[in-house]
This record gives C-alpha cells, structure tokens and sequence, in this order.
C-alpha cells in the first residue's frame, strides 16, 4: 500500500515559491489564529506549524522518510526492508487541503510518536481555508531541538540549531507555540540552497544540455511582484497590457492571448485568474464572443536552456492521445469529458536552447470549454453528499467500461500507452483477443528482462539482469497461457468479453473532476472529467476500477471485493468503517450500472497480479522483485496442475 498519494505531494509548492506565499498580506494575522487553535487543542506540545513545501518528486511507491535525522527517498521495498529488523514507518508531517500524511520517519516499533488529533487537523486546515489561504501550511512533529536542513549530496540532514545561521541563507518552515508567549518561535529553517534532483514519474532518461554550465530546469517556478510577494494570480489581462506582466522574463502572455484569439476566433476581454498545478498553468478566460475558456500551458519548456522535465518523445505522443480522447468522448454524455476546443503539442528545437525560448512552442496548450463547479469540495460535504457524489462517480466510471473504443483509436495508440517496457512495434495487429494480449505480456516480458548481465530497469538504478531474475523470466513465459483465461462470449449475463478493448483513464477520482454544488444542502454534480494524459487502452479484464474518494482510494481485491488503500496513518476505527461504507456503496453501484465487472474482474486475478505487479515495479533490487514474481508464477502453475519444466 502507498503511505503517500504521490501525485499530490508533486503538486506541492517548492520551498521558494512556498516561502513567496508566506510573505503575502495577511498571513501573519492567520498565523495568530492558528495558534489559538494549537493551544485549544494542547497541540503546541507535540506539533509544529509547518510551511508546506516539498525538495523531491516522487513516484508512485516512494515516499520520503527520515532516519536519524537524514531525509530519504524510499522505495515501498526500502520501507518493508527497514521494517522487517524491527522498525516502522510514521507520519510527521501532514500537508495539503486535506491535511493528508505527507512525510515519514523510521522509528523502533517500541518507540511511540505522538499521533495527530483528525479534528485538530481538520480545524487548522478550516481556519486556513475560511482565511483564502488553503493549503499554504501543514502540521510538523515538534522535535526535541530547534533544527536546520541542509543538502549535503543528494540527501536532506537535520542537524540541532543554535541560531546563528546567516538569515539570507535559511527559510524559516517550521513555527512552534508556547502557552505562555505570544506569537511563534522559529522551530526550523531550510536552506535556500536546498534542491533535489529525482527520476521522473515515467523513469526515462532526460534531455540534458552537457556543453555549457547550465542550471537544469524542468518547470517555471510561481511568479513574484516586484514589491516581492507572490503572484495572486488576479488581473492579468490587465497586468500584461499596461507592461506589468508578472511573468516577464519567463514567456510572454501575450503570445498565449494572441495564439488563442487566432485559433479560435475570438477576442479575450479577460483573464480574471491564474493558478497553477505541479505541470500546468490554468487560466480562466472570458471572451467577448464566446463560452468562458479554461486554457492549461504547460509551465515546462522543452526548449528551455538546461530542460529536465519530460522528454519530447513522451510528450507529444501523450498529448496526441489526450487530444484523442476529448475528441472520442464528445459524443458520449454519460462520460461527461470536458470539451476540447483546441490543442496542440510541444515542438522541439533540433539544437538545444542557450536562451530563453522567445515562443511558446516548446509547451503543450490544451484550451477547455470552462465547465461550472469547482474541484477539492469533498471536504465541505456532508455524509450523504459524498454518497451521492460517489454514485455519480460510479456512474461515470461504468459508462467508461461500457464504452467501446474505435479500433483505429486502439490500433494507434495502445502500444504508445503500455506502460514501461515494451518493444517498439509489435508482430501482431492490435485485437480484441486473448492470443493478442498473450503476445503483448510475452513482448512486455522480454522488452523487461531481456539476457543475463543487460541493464534492466531504468539507467539511473544500474541494474543488470542476474540469474534469478532470468530464471524468473523463463517461469513467467511458461505462465502466461496458464494465467490468461479462455476467451468467453458472455459474463454474469450480460454480453461482453475478457479481452473486450476498453478506455482507462488512469487517473480517475474526484481531484480529476469539475463538481457543482447546488441548493441548500450543497447537493454535488460531476460537471467534467478531464486530465486523461495518463489514459491507457486495455482488455476488460485489467480494468482498474479504482477511484481516489477524499484521503483514500476505493479498490477492489484479488475477488472484485471492495476495498480501501492509502488509508491515513492517524486513521481512526471510525474512520475506517467509514471508508468502508463508502467503498461498499461506490461498488455497489458500480457492478449495478457495469453488469459483469465484478466477474471479469474475478476471471482476470492471475493475469492482473502479474501486470499491476509489472506496472508497479519502481526498478529496485530486480533480483529480489523478480525472485519473488517468478515463485509465485511457479507456485501458480502448481495449483493449475501444469507440469513442471523439467517434467516436460
């Protein structure tokens, strides 16, 4: 189970563009009141104020977890090594809208942690919300000293602080409370200096300029005023034409206005707000002769001097896709995709960049029909509220798994979204078969391990194909007829196929959605789905039915059972009951509009162990993950009754 949702810990601000929302009008005064609430709740005693920021970028199964006072990126295998000589891993610090478990430390399992108080938590990310300043701090554990972090190599050490340290080189993060004093005492302080470099999300090799000393760079950071405070993102229409825009230097707002305006015919009036995701801008647009827009920039240029980010070969690929999809899904109401109304990929440059790009050619522009309703409201609804919005959620999610994609769509692009790694063709068209989908876990086997001493995984984790892991090759080809079930013309009653080609959306959840609040009791509507960029094309029976509900995830087991994953450390008995409640009835209502769901699902167990097992794998120990796959695709065919190889 992942202890971090890794996506939105990636959505968190750098430690500069945190530190520039703090200085903003008003923070000082909210920064009172929160110490009221710490006091009220007898928190002061064992938590902290914290600015919420983060240095890494995580994967999927990694999260960042202290060890005597060192910061480190951790593999979920990392994790389970370290609990297994008698430890384990505990939330400190809780960041985000919903407060969620951010940060960990690896503890003895005698020693206890203070645990953190939901109804505390909840209060302070109220007070902060009411204040128009959502998400600007966190929760931290209060430690026994005042402390400092400094990067030294790539690792994050806390060391004791006496406070001392030159004030222009340190940002203040963490803000402790005393009964007796008012105000804060300065807990904890950051380098400026302080960065981190990661594998990307999808672990292939990036661009890197080498001829010159140029500082990396994967993402534009958030503006500042020149009075120096953030950026509010309010009046930049107006900002831009009277010369003051605040992201001069970076690109030009008016190349984006004058794109749009040319593209589709409009003229721009206004662009009342800017905010911005780990990825994206998104601008709110109003025109004179025309729906309000939502335009989404990519705030990384891949022809940016020193670019870091995600490579072109993955980019225009997976933004042709996305633009695909909208396209697809227009005609289909009961998916309700937001609409698309123009788009175009990143171009690169074929010599690499030594000055700032004087274009926007280098960015992915999506621009949206703006669809009313706002996002994160999950919070703010009541318990039958998050009912009714999960059968909305069920809804669409059903209507997805129903719907049948064109086969030229699929033929296009179903190699291009099988997730790491694959071969660069395949020797079969693309079916709806199982002797298809036989030949791609074959491909997708081979293309992973490939002969004994080659590198396997990605190159930064220097990993080389050993003996088990090719004896673990050999168990999971001899598998794979054993493990995919025969093909079937009917399910549960209902007309359908095993490998019956279906649309994933990849990431699929309320934080994907636009929701509308309406009448007294703030009834929800899903009003969009959008963000398909990590969209897949499978057989039915890999469909993931997983929907990311306020702090957790709804998933099915082995046996298409509901249940709940990334469930908070500091969850209650209550809590849990609740989350239960909520994946029983979203389930419930999923197989009532998906009927044969739940049985593909079931008909899928060996084959879907082994590809979310493969998907999942984060390129560490190869020997161990591949030892352990292998035995149970050996111990599988046992149980099948498949004679062993040397019997054959």
């Amino acid at each position: 189970m992942a202890l971090v949702d890794f996506s939105r810990y990636n959505d968190l601000p750098s430690l500069e563009e945190a530190n520039a929302h703090r200085q903003t009008e008003g923070v000082e005064d909210v920064i009172g009141r929160l110490r009221e609430v710490f006091i009220r709740h007898g928190a002061h005693n064992a938590f902290t104020l914290y600015l919420a920021h983060r240095h890494h970028q995580v994967s999927e199964d990694e999260a960042v977890v202290k060890v005597h006072g060192t910061a480190h990126l951790m593999s979920g295998q990392d994790m389970r090594d370290i609990q297994a000589v008698g430890n384990k891993i505990v939330p400190t610090t809780w960041m985000g809208s919903e407060m969620l478990p951010m940060e960990f430390a690896a503890v003895p399992d005698s020693e206890d942690l203070p645990l953190l108080d939901p109804s505390f938590a909840a209060e302070v990310a109220s007070a902060l919300s009411m204040a128009g300043f959502d998400g600007l701090f966190g929760i931290d554990t209060l430690e026994k000293e005042d402390w400092s972090e400094l990067k030294i190599g790539n690792a994050s050490v806390v060391v004791p602080s006496n406070g001392n340290e030159r004030a222009d080189a340190y940002i203040p993060v963490a803000f402790a409370f005393d009964e007796t004093s008012a105000g804060f005492r300065v807990h904890g302080k950051c380098s400026k200096q302080h960065r981190h470099t990661s594998k990307p999300h999808d672990h292939m090799q990036v661009i890197r300029i080498v001829a010159h000393p140029i500082a990396m760079h994967w993402r534009d950071e958030w503006p500042t005023m020149p009075n120096g405070e953030p950026y509010d993102g309010k009046d930049l229409f107006n900002l831009v034409h009277s010369g003051r825009s605040p992201f001069d230097g970076t690109w030009d707002v008016r190349l984006l206005i004058g794109e749009i305006e040319e593209k589709l015919k409009v003229q721009i009036l206004d662009i009342p707000a800017v905010d911005h995701g780990s990825n994206n801008y998104g601008f709110h647009i109003r025109c004179s002769n025309g729906p309000d827009m939502i335009a989404r920039l990519a705030r990384g240029d891949v022809n940016m001097p020193g670019f870091d980010g995600f490579p072109i070969h993955k980019q225009a690929p997976e933004a042709h896709f996305e633009t695909a999809v909208y396209n697809l899904l227009r005609s289909e109401p009961d998916i309700r995709v937001t609409r698309l109304l123009y788009s175009r990929v990143p171009v690169q440059y074929a010599q690499p960049g030594l000055e700032i790009p004087q274009d926007l050619s280098g960015r992915r522009l999506f621009v949206f029909e703006r669809s009313e309703g706002g996002k994160n409201i999950w919070t703010n609804l009541n318990s039958d509220n998050k009912l009714l919005l999960l059968d909305q959620l069920a809804h669409i999610r059903a209507a997805l798994f129903r719907y049948n994609p064109p086969q030229d769509f699929a033929a296009e692009h179903l190699l291009k979204r099988v997730f790491e790694f694959m071969p660069d063709s395949l020797s079969m068209p693309v079916a709806p078969t199982r002797e298809f989908w036989m030949h791609v876990l074959e491909c997708k086997i081979k293309a992973t391990i490939r002969d004994e001493g080659d590198m396997i995984g990605w190159e930064d984790d220097e990993g080389i194909v050993g003996p088990i892991a090719l004896a673990a090759k050999q168990s999971l080809l001899r598998a794979i007829p054993h493990i995919l079930p025969q093909e079937t013309a009917a399910i549960a009653g209902a007309p359908d196929s095993l490998y019956r080609l279906v649309l994933e959306h990849g990431d699929f959840g309320i934080h994907n959605a636009t929701i509308a609040t309406s009448g007294d009791h703030g009834k929800p509507l899903v009003t969009s789905l959008y963000d398909w960029e990590t969209g897949c094309i499978c057989p039915a029976l890999l469909s993931d039915p997983l929907v990311a509900a306020g702090p957790v995830d709804l998933i099915v087991d082995e046996n298409g059972l509901p249940a709940v994953t990334r469930i908070p450390e500091d969850a209650t008995q209550a809590d849990h009951e609740t989350y239960a409640v909520w994946s029983g009835h979203y389930f419930q209502q999923l197989y009532h509009h998906a009927p044969g769901y739940e049985t593909v699902i079931q008909a899928g167990r060996d084959f879907r162990h082994l590809w979310f097992a493969l998907r999942d794998w984060r390129g560490r120990d190869p020997e161990a993950f591949f030892g352990r796959l292998g035995a149970w695709a050996e111990s599988r065919m046992k149980e099948l009754g498949v004679p062993q190889a040397s019997d054959t």
